[in-house]
């Protein structure tokens, strides 16, 4: 997989963004923390963090904090543009639990405090709390407690 992942740096600026995503949740759910690879995936996730859909945005940010690799410029774009997309009806209701619970904990892991996107979080919880797992839930409320908000 890590030879995979060396092979994968060049092309890395031709994904789309759900293929990022996944690359990104694969090598962190493989554990392959591979530098390389992920500075690609951050830069390449900035210049298309537009185009991701929720649980897109979701999947690179835990997968980051899952292998706790710390870009700033990735948390600020991830989280400036989940915070919009979070605070528009239409896309708001794409966000599901395991969206919201998986956000607020890759962001309160990376030691990333945002209060709007954590505001828009326990709005969008709230809405939705009956649809909550207890692993939801208590990702969530960790990741509260973690950031202190």
């Amino acid at each position: 997989l890590h030879s995979i992942a060396q092979e994968a740096v060049p092309l890395i600026p031709e994904f789309k963004p759900a293929e990022l995503s996944k690359i990104a949740w694969a090598c962190a759910t493989c554990g392959v923390r591979e530098g390389l690879l992920f500075t690609a995936l951050a830069k390449a996730s900035v210049d298309s963090v537009d185009g991701f859909t929720p649980q897109g945005l979701s999947n690179v940010i835990w997968a980051f904090a899952t292998l706790v690799l710390v870009d700033p410029k990735l948390q600020r774009a991830v989280a400036e543009t989940t915070t919009r997309k979070m605070s528009t009806a239409v896309t708001a209701a794409i966000f599901n639990p395991q969206n919201l619970a998986n956000t607020a904990w890759a962001f309160a892991r990376l030691f990333c405090r945002d209060d709007a996107l954590f505001g828009q979080i326990a709005q969008l919880a709230e809405e939705q709390m009956d649809d909550f797992s207890f692993q939801n839930l208590s990702n969530t409320l960790w990741a509260f407690a973690k950031v202190k908000h």
